[in-house]
């Protein structure tokens, strides 16, 4: 009888290695992120208040019209009015189109509409009194409601001084920016009316008086 010895065959394992990175590679990264995004964060920023100014102007612009179109359609004198309200603890800027029978400040809060976030715009005018301007836009964070603008049934605006020249340069001016303090703005833009039928058109930065 052949006796057979078996031989007990082991496979060699693959050996085992930890792979990672390196402090130094981590810092490198970190850094290299941290340089991109301060390169990339200002021009972000500026198209963010780019769109938000855009924003708030085509409100304003929108109000004028709707009240302009509101007056010749219902055969009523039309307002646009603004004021400032605090909204979690910030400023926010508000306007609101209204029958000018209806004053300002009796207008219900639901119906102003606000012209951005709290904190956000900041609202300008060259509006001294109803229909009536100075030749300098100021800013301010603090605005009572108060009556800008008015058209009459035919959609212009109704000349109540006859002694005073309405809509004399540089026309009447609401503009929007992005606030640096409470009376001063960066980018910028405003909507415009420049002359007594109620001509619109839209500005920006130092095209705005």
């Amino acid at each position: 009888m052949q006796n057979f010895t078996f031989a007990k065959k082991t496979k060699d394992l693959p050996s085992t290695s930890q792979s990672g990175f390196t402090m130094i590679e981590i810092l490198v990264v970190v850094i290299l992120i941290g340089v991109l995004s301060a390169i990339a964060a200002p021009g972000w920023l500026t198209f963010v208040n780019r769109q938000r100014v855009g924003s708030a102007n085509e409100r304003v612009l929108g109000s004028i019209q709707k009240a302009q179109s509101e007056a010749k359609t219902k055969k009523l004198t039309y307002s646009v009015s603004v004021r400032t309200k605090i909204i979690a603890g910030k400023s926010t800027p508000q306007i609101v189109v209204h029958p000018r029978a209806t004053l300002a400040v009796d207008v219900p809060d639901a119906q102003w509409e606000n012209l951005g976030e709290p904190g956000q715009i900041l609202l300008g005018k060259n509006i001294t009194s109803e229909n009536s301007n100075s030749t300098t836009t100021t800013f301010s964070d603090s605005i009572s409601a108060e009556t800008l603008i008015s058209f009459d049934y035919t959609g212009t605006l109704p000349n109540s001084k006859p002694e005073t020249k309405l809509v004399s340069p540089p026309g009447l001016i609401i503009a929007v920016g992005i606030p640096l303090s409470s009376t001063s703005v960066g980018q910028k833009r405003c909507a415009m009316i420049l002359t007594l039928l109620g001509t619109v058109s839209a500005a920006e930065g130092s095209s705005c008086p």
